[in-house]
């Protein structure tokens, strides 16, 4: 396994205790940069953009989940705050690109939410958000609004049998858009809602479980879409990262030997075919794993334990950051990763195919790989 340095880090102080799911990336003012978004279990949110803090709100209680996306279907990014006891904040920057985030709707949900998205859960055209809390329900809430209030209303509700790890939204192996909720070992649960919220059908859902001998009393978490339809990848508590295609079928499968606990789809690598993305998943230690569509792992050493982990697009161009939240008090943000290789390559089995290398000669690459690895010389 290759390990890698990142080097590009911003770090900001950050004051309280954070939950998995107050950590967020987004666009919350609509101007085409994506900004960081954290919350405490004190109530205190902040809003960095770029290397700087950009908003700071307090008095919020304690935040179990941010998410941030097109809630109300208005064409603005809202940022969605739900704290562990139920009450859902719902800001917006009224005036798009520049202003800060105002508050414009308050309401009590029901508590303990765990995990949130929000996205085209029906895949017609209309955002939703979905929440699951730690009493094993998934809910499904729509922005309704007349003329006299508005609100977030719950248009469906469902008991999973067991405890729910992460929540996603991808296409499955027949294009057709898909609620993917993981649980203990291996298996995991499909949603499929009907196009129209009104029209009386009940979502479809459907407990997959995986051809794997690899089993997990924990929670795990599952990640969509990573290839093309039906491609998933989960990662396991205990270590274990499954490659499955066709909903059920384990193609490869790997044990990074740590407690995995929080996992994303990323973008790293300009060499990937068009499609195809990554997983990163991270360990309470503090080690991160990217792992490519062909099982291929690059391991990233953070030194520090941390609290919380997630990964995306950030700042105006829109490179892939890693965000840690430590035990320490510190935001570390690690910003334009690109990894050209994941399994580094022997020079001189390159001769043939590289033009630049070709104008060497074995023993001139030998010397020059001698002093790259070996006698370069260093900064002081």
């Amino acid at each position: 396994m290759r390990s890698i340095w990142l080097g590009n880090r911003t770090e900001f102080d950050f004051h309280g205790k954070v939950l998995e799911g107050a950590v967020c990336l987004g666009d919350i003012d609509n101007d085409g940069e994506v900004e960081l978004v954290v919350g405490s279990m004190t109530g205190t949110l902040n809003v960095f953009k770029g290397e700087e803090l950009w908003q700071s709100l307090s008095g919020l209680g304690s935040i179990a989940a941010i998410g941030v996306g097109d809630v109300m279907n208005c064409g603005s990014n809202a940022v969605i705050i739900i704290t562990v006891d139920g009450i859902c904040y719902v800001y917006l920057c009224l005036n798009n690109a520049g202003e800060k985030l105002q508050l414009v709707h308050r309401q009590a949900l029901p508590p303990n939410t765990k995990s949130m998205v929000i996205g085209e859960a029906l895949g017609n055209g209309q955002t939703y958000m979905i929440l699951g809390t730690t009493d094993n329900l998934v809910r499904l809430f729509k922005w309704l609004q007349n003329p006299t209030e508005a609100n977030l209303a719950c248009l469906h509700q469902t008991k999973c049998p067991a405890e729910i790890g992460s929540i996603c939204i991808g296409k499955n192996s027949q294009g057709r858009t898909t609620i993917y909720v993981s649980q203990p070992s291996p298996n995991y649960i499909t949603f499929q809602y009907p196009r129209s919220e009104f029209s009386g059908e009940k979502p479809v859902v459907e407990t997959q479980s995986i051809n794997t001998n690899i089993a997990c009393n924990t929670v795990s978490q599952f990640v969509a879409s990573v290839k093309k339809n039906g491609i998933n990848v989960i990662t396991m508590f205990n270590g274990s990262v499954l490659y499955v295609e066709n909903g059920h079928d384990v193609k490869w499968s790997l044990d990074l030997e740590l407690q995995l606990f929080k996992s994303a789809k990323v973008n790293v690598s300009p060499k990937s075919n068009a499609g195809d993305q990554q997983i990163v998943t991270a360990a309470w230690s503090g080690h991160t794993f990217i792992v490519n569509t062909d099982g291929q792992v690059v391991q990233f050493e953070l030194g520090l334990p941390i609290i919380a982990f997630t990964a995306g697009p950030y700042g105006p161009g829109g490179s892939t950051a890693f965000v840690y939240v430590t035990f320490e008090n510190k935001i570390i943000l690690c910003r334009n990763v690109l990894i050209e290789d994941f399994v580094l390559k022997d020079p001189l089995a390159s001769l043939a195919t590289d033009p630049e290398l070709s104008a060497y000669s074995g023993d001139q690459l030998r010397k020059l790989t001698q002093y790259l690895l070996y006698d370069f010389p260093k900064r002081t």
